[in-house]
């Protein structure tokens, strides 16, 4: 693992000390029949290994192509990588898209929005797969792991398949010789020439397999009301932790909107604008990728966040400002109120985005409400 690290660490920071001007440093290419002594890294648009690298290899591209030997591992990031050579260790992909028809002795870990192994593809180890949409082809060694949205297998699997998954799918070609265990809330479309050496076994989601029970059939409550549940509830209970760990900033927060409502509902609609257009601005560029999903990630809790501010405003109003004896139940039932009104066409929709710009603009001002109370004489 620190070896990892120290190969990321150098491809980030040390090779773009010595890139050039020219903008020759955008292609990188080791023809076939070259020998490359020693780990070999780049960074570039266009990266192809054609001919062998003794070493490890770790490459971050908009394009990568190793169609050669390598004789260790394989670290890659980029828009599209394909293997189609040999490599002798194990391989670590972040990309867009990922093709692998060449041969891995180790285990494969991919992150990639698109993955295919053809049946030409061979890895002798574990296989680790995070994929928007999957392609299992070729001949697996051992394990094969995969978290997707859709999966296709026809892969031959020497030991188990373990699949997360919104859709799975075994063509007639595919072959485990252990067991199919897969979590999933549709049924898996297996083949009849499939081959399965130790059985199935289905693991539906909790929620799935409760709203199906006959009660609740009866009484029509849906898919729907499930999710406004598990929201309403999800919350609620991160409600409680913010309450608990960051009470002054909730304070601060309550009080902006108490004396400039407006104005933090103005700051909310341009702080709701700007973040994903910067999002965007850092995902087009891949260096910002990193940046870019860090920053998705902290919209998520801020907006969550948000709710949760406003909400604990309007239960100030209702309250009329009065010391109230139990909070946490109070902010129930006032949360409780605030998503029935959200079911209402329209009117809800409108009152969701209001209560999150201000809750935007609220956080926002309570970092310079702070400001303004440090400076008060003591």
């Amino acid at each position: 693992m620190r070896k990892v690290i120290f190969h990321l660490f150098c491809l980030f920071f040390g090779i773009n000390l010595f890139a050039s001007d020219s903008g020759q440093w955008n292609v990188h290419h080791i023809p076939k029949g070259e020998i490359y002594v020693g780990d070999y890294y780049a960074t570039g648009k266009n990266i192809g290994i054609e001919g062998t690298v003794t070493g490890d290899v770790v490459v971050f591209g908009s394009e990568v192509f190793i169609d050669g030997v390598v004789d260790g591992n394989v670290t890659a990031m980029g828009g599209a990588v394909r293997i189609s050579g040999e490599v002798k260790g194990n391989v670590r992909i972040i990309a867009g898209q990922t093709y692998i028809s060449g041969k891995i002795d180790g285990r494969l870990n991919v992150l990639s929005g698109s993955t295919e192994l053809p049946s030409s593809a061979r890895v002798l180890d574990n296989v680790l797969a995070f994929c928007g949409n999957l392609d299992l082809g070729g001949k697996i060694g051992k394990n094969a792991r995969i978290y997707a949205s859709s999966a296709k297998v026809s892969a031959q699997i020497a030991e188990n398949l373990i699949a997360y998954v919104g859709k799975l799918k075994l063509t007639s070609g595919a072959k485990i010789d252990g067991m199919l265990e897969y979590w999933s809330s549709s049924d898996a479309e297996i083949a009849d020439r499939s081959k399965i050496g130790k059985g199935v076994s289905h693991h539906p989601p909790f929620f799935s397999s409760f709203f199906k029970g006959s009660i609740l059939k009866k009484l029509k409550i849906g898919s729907q009301l499930a999710a406004i549940l598990m929201n309403f509830f999800y919350t609620f209970c991160f409600a409680l932790l913010v309450f608990r760990y960051f009470p002054q900033k909730i304070k601060r927060s309550v009080q902006v909107l108490d004396t400039k409502p407006i104005k933090a509902f103005f700051s909310g609609v341009v702080l709701a604008i700007v973040l994903p257009l910067l999002c965007l601005l850092l995902l087009i560029s891949i260096l910002g990728v990193p940046f870019a999903l860090t920053l998705i990630a902290i919209n998520v809790i801020g907006f969550y966040t948000a709710k949760i501010i406003t909400i604990r405003w309007l239960m100030h109003l209702v309250s009329r400002k009065k010391e109230i004896k139990h909070p946490n139940m109070y902010f129930f039932l006032v949360l409780a109120g605030y998503y029935l009104i959200t079911l209402i066409p329209f009117v809800g929709f409108a009152i969701s985005i209001a209560v999150m710009f201000l809750g935007l603009g609220a956080l926002i001002l309570s970092k310079s409400a702070k400001g303004e109370m440090q400076k008060l004489p003591q």
